[in-house]
């Protein structure tokens, strides 16, 4: 299990995380992306990131692609971050 950190910051120029990047990650409670388009997920990035509260993604207030398809599913519908468009 890896709960030693709470926040990840990704640069504007990131365009894949991969597999299971974030797995186990109980303490991570932040994630700041400066990536307009949302970078592809590999497979279970978020798997079994259980633990710190409340959880948030900061993107670009223009970005693209946060608000469907895996980002949607892996990063807020299974690990429970809510998605915040304030960069």
């Amino acid at each position: 299990m890896n709960s030693g950190f709470q926040q990840v910051t990704l640069p504007s120029t990131i365009t894949s995380i991969g597999n299971s990047a974030f797995n186990q990650a109980t303490g991570l409670k932040q994630i700041t992306s400066y990536a307009e388009t949302a970078p592809t997920l590999g497979s279970s990035v978020f798997t079994s990131n259980t633990g710190a509260s409340p959880k948030m993604i900061y993107v670009p207030t223009n970005s693209t692609g946060y608000d469907s398809g895996d980002w949607l599913t892996q990063a807020v519908n299974t690990a429970g971050f809510t998605i915040s468009k304030t960069l």
